[in-house]
């Protein structure tokens, strides 16, 4: 009895290492970290929001703020912090409206931003539904890293499908290409999610192409796969869609395409195995999926076309289309300079401000001409045409065709790329770089070239790629020398850039991917702050006011400072000051008539000013800016009730009845007779 005890006791030592090895090994191993992360900081209310910028408005740029947990908030990144964050607050607090009649007279909120509204279309949008269960800073922490996740986890399996048995490389490069200034720059779910959902769109069209079975709990389902893979792409090609932001959608959906069907030709050829009837149940999925996507897409826009149409005719961002051409060579080449957007006192001083000159850390011009090298030497080799990094490579040309080479207006409307602005075209760049990296990586695996002969050769051409960011690095610095002006700074990014390509291509890709994602971790760990809840915008003495003084039915504005511009919307209250997603034309006729159209019929901020720039009622003051001029006109005294004012102001109409005092600030409450 007693040997046969000793063995159980060694026994189940070994089965719970086997246990653990197998967890530590597994494909999910991973995600499941990134998962756990993600719940923790839902659970700590952390995120990246930039609201801290009020706590400085308040107290002054000196006084701790114990929500700010590390770095400063980002005043540029006003897209968060000043549109969807405060309208997420706004919406919570009437109670999530589809039409939210406080904003600008009644706005459809399903169109433009991305705010959580209650309608059978929200079920595409999940990033939003955590806000109908838990309270809202809980909600709105989930949103926040849940974008992140489902990059990093999206880019991580993809890696997975080229390389299948490098689960700690695919880790290391999810995270690194998902630390990108582009992403961090410009984080938001209009950014975001064509990313992912292209990634998850991607290993779907594979998995129904290779013919794979779904395999659920270990067992494989037959009968029932093909019906989960029609509504899995339905509702993914439904999702992508109605992200509603075309100039990052149309390069990710060129990709995915041209990807796809590069996929087709490789495993059927151009042959009649191609078009042959066992290809038929195939592209019956595939057509399937995409007709009840259709379906869905149509359904939203005849369920608010008004309002749709309405998007479409504005004057900004509207039905505008862009020309190829005329982008400066270096804006591709000097990518190893993204660190320096994260220094203030640096950034100031660049062509543009941080989102719009944010990019990826991009190799895919540098990876064109070993891309075209390798598909060469596998086609004498193995006499087989490597259509994917063929396709991939065509997509780097087109888009660096559409930046550089002006007057191809029918291959432009053909692709769609006319609606694409040239800094958006960016996301297509990095997209497509993503498959190319591993399409090049896959390739020379394939192909088991000598080290000895592999290194010198990349070493060389290595050295070459680094005299051409040597030169993009001195055209910036030459017109733009207050940004970056030091050659050993200059010397080390570009360094850095190059060590990362030379130990990708000679197949050291653990140091590879650690390099990059130090490298990357280092353009973007400054970009956002990490902050607890939403303090001080989910409840301070402004908003209490506001409460006492006014009635749900009372209209708003907020005078001569755009901060202030949302905050009786915020508070549940109607207010004609603030962000307009919708132009609301009716409205802003009676200001000065149709012919100035062209100034409201737009998105914008709609300043309220008590000192305008000039006599006008009505001035555009930027593409997305326009000021109303604050007087006692009729206009004025029909639709405003209340006026929140930084200034005293002193008007025949207006009636100061309370003041909000903070240490650095004192707000004017007025009643409008």
């Amino acid at each position: 009895m007693l040997p046969t005890m000793t063995r159980g006791k060694k026994i189940l030592p070994n089965l719970r290492a086997g246990k653990n090895k197998k967890m530590l090994t597994s494909v999910w191993f991973f995600p499941s970290i990134v998962l756990l992360s993600l719940i923790i900081l839902t659970c700590l209310r952390i995120s990246g929001t930039s609201v801290g910028v009020y706590n400085s408005i308040f107290y002054g740029n000196n006084t701790h703020n114990s929500s700010l947990l590390l770095n400063n908030p980002q005043p540029i990144r006003s897209d968060e912090w000043l549109v969807n964050t405060q309208l997420t607050i706004a919406q919570k607090a009437a109670d999530f409206p589809l039409i939210n009649h406080n904003l600008m007279g009644g706005t459809n909120m399903s169109l433009v931003g991305d705010v959580p509204y209650l309608d059978w279309s929200m079920i595409f949008h999940p990033q939003n539904l955590a806000f109908f269960i838990l309270p809202l800073d809980f909600a709105f922490a989930f949103k926040w890293w849940l974008l992140l996740f489902l990059v990093i986890v999206g880019i991580y399996f993809v890696i997975l499908r080229f390389l299948p048995n490098k689960k700690l490389f695919a880790a290391l490069m999810s995270l690194s290409l998902s630390l990108s200034p582009f992403i961090f720059w410009w984080y938001q779910t209009s950014t975001t999610a064509p990313i992912f959902y292209g990634c998850f769109i991607f290993l779907i069209g594979l998995r129904i192409i290779n013919g794979e079975k779904i395999h659920l709990f270990g067992k494989k389902i037959e009968r029932h796969s093909t019906i989960i893979y029609v509504l899995t792409l339905a509702y993914l090609i439904t999702s992508f869609a109605l992200v509603l932001y075309p100039p990052f959608q149309i390069p990710i959906a060129i990709v995915i395409v041209l990807l796809l069907l590069a996929r087709l030709l490789e495993k059927y050829g151009l042959n009649k195995k191609l078009i042959s009837k066992e290809r038929l149940s195939q592209y019956a999925t595939f057509v399937s999926g995409g007709l009840i996507a259709l379906a869905l897409i149509l359904s939203f826009i005849q369920t608010r076309s008004t309002a749709y149409k309405s998007v479409l005719d504005t004057a900004y961002p509207g039905n505008r289309i862009v020309l190829s051409g005329n982008t400066p060579l270096y804006q591709i080449l000097a990518t190893d300079l993204q660190a320096q957007l994260e220094r203030d006192s640096r950034s100031a001083h660049y062509y543009t401000n941080q989102s719009e000159a944010s990019d990826f850390i991009l190799f895919l011009p540098f990876l064109l001409i070993p891309g075209f090298v390798l598909i060469y030497i596998e086609y004498r080799r193995f006499h087989k045409i490597n259509w994917s990094l063929i396709s991939i490579q065509m997509c780097g040309l087109l888009f660096l065709a559409f930046l550089y080479i002006p007057g191809l207006q029918l291959l432009d409307k053909i692709t769609l790329l006319d609606r694409v602005p040239h800094a958006r075209l960016f996301i297509g760049l990095g997209f497509a770089g993503i498959f190319q990296l591993l399409l090049i990586v896959k390739s020379i695996d394939k192909l088991q070239i000598d080290k000895k002969i592999l290194t010198p050769i990349i070493g060389l051409y290595c050295l070459i790629c680094l005299g051409c960011i040597g030169w993009a690095d001195k055209v910036v610095s030459t017109q733009y020398p207050q940004f970056i002006h030091s050659f050993p700074l200059m010397l080390f990014f570009g360094l850095f850039f190059i060590a990362i390509l030379f130990c990708l291509l000679t197949r050291r890709l653990i140091i590879g991917s650690v390099l990059l994602l130090l490298f990357s971790a280092g353009c973007v760990y400054r970009i956002n702050p990490l902050y607890i809840g939403l303090e001080p915008l989910q409840s301070n003495q402004v908003f209490q006011v506001i409460d006492n003084v006014s009635k749900p039915s009372d209209t708003w504005v907020g005078l001569d400072d755009i901060y202030f511009e949302n905050f009786a919307l915020m508070s549940n209250r109607k207010s004609i000051s603030g962000v307009q997603l919708i132009p609301n034309l009716t409205l802003w006729n009676q200001v000065e008539g149709k012919k100035y159209s062209y100034i409201y019929n737009r998105y914008a901020h709609v300043e309220f000013s008590t000192t305008p720039s000039s006599d006008a009622k009505l001035d555009l003051a930027a593409p997305d800016n326009f000021v109303v001029q604050f007087s006692c006109s009729k206009f004025i005294e029909t639709h405003v009730q209340y006026a929140l004012s930084i200034q005293s102001i002193d008007y025949a109409c207006t009636k100061l009845i309370d003041k909000v005092y903070y240490p650095d600030l004192t707000l004017y409450i007025y009643k409008v007779n």
